[in-house]
């Protein structure tokens, strides 16, 4: 099982720094008569935590499951479930030339089983990339829109998988919504001009949850791939350092899933595990 000791310390430790601000404030000597008083508190802190075991979620937590310190103090603890709260699914899809007729079909169908998947209140956006990257729909509650999107699309071009997660990045989600983002490719990226490591930063300081689909050799590719080392001095543009491994790097600094398949016959099963998850 995969626990989430770390990654709440971590954001444990930022807490310690905000309330540490809020109590030096309140200490601070009255200010002379006539002059603004300016007070803060901080109540409680948002932490989100996914907890597997294997690719599969385990149910069932509760408050009792987990531990959260502050300086050593034990924090209280109340536990809500993302089947409580509306979810913002962010898609993104490979449509390079290598997907073929075949796999955009399937891709297509995947994709549109996936929108039926969500309720009244989730939201969808979706974005396409090949050599370039394309933002085909803000988030929306309108399915059909996005629907009506998605038989627009061709399989053509290189892949640019480093700039479409940036793009997908920007896209504003609220705060009392859960976040996913979908990834999908059948290849490893070509022609993206943004640095891995960048970009992994700023998924580090979001709050999106990336899960990458995979089809194919290009699957085994990334897992066998070394891991992206923040140290190393950056190659030229034209040999990307980190680029075949960038997919599970995402999906480790996000604390997502890697989903591969052995084909694009499989994209509707496991889109639906991944909005299931």
């Amino acid at each position: 099982m995969n626990t989430p000791v770390t990654r709440v310390t971590l954001l444990a430790a930022a807490f310690a720094a905000v309330t540490a601000v809020g109590t030096m404030a309140m200490q601070m000597q009255p200010p002379p008569p006539g002059e603004p008083t300016f007070r803060t508190r901080t109540s409680g802190v948002r932490i989100d935590v996914l907890v597997t075991k294997g690719e599969r979620p385990v149910p069932n937590l509760t408050a009792a499951d987990f531990e959260l310190t502050d300086s050593g103090v034990a924090q209280q603890i109340e536990v809500i479930t993302l089947r409580d709260r509306p979810v913002d699914v962010i898609i993104v899809l490979d449509t390079s030339a290598s997907l073929g007729a075949d796999g955009l079909r399937h891709l297509l169908g995947a994709t549109d089983t996936l929108l039926g998947g969500l309720t009244d209140s989730d939201r969808a956006a979706l974005v396409t990339f090949s050599r370039g990257v394309m933002m085909r729909s803000a988030l929306t509650s309108d399915r059909a829109q996005v629907r009506g999107t998605l038989k627009q699309l061709k399989a053509a071009g290189a892949t640019s998988i480093i700039d479409a997660t940036y793009a997908a990045t920007t896209l504003r989600t609220d705060a009392d919504r859960a976040a996913l983002l979908l990834i999908f490719s059948d290849g490893i990226d070509t022609t993206s001009w943004l640095r891995p490591e960048k970009v992994l930063e700023t998924v580090r300081r979001s709050s999106i949850v990336p899960y990458a689909l995979v089809v194919g050799e290009a699957a085994a590719a990334i897992a066998d791939a070394p891991a992206a080392d923040a140290a190393r001095t950056p190659e030229p543009r034209e040999r990307i350092d980190a680029t075949d491994s960038f997919l599970r790097d995402l999906v480790v600094t996000g604390g997502g899933l890697f989903m591969p398949a052995a084909d694009t016959g499989q994209l509707e099963r496991r889109f639906a595990e991944a909005l299931d998850n």
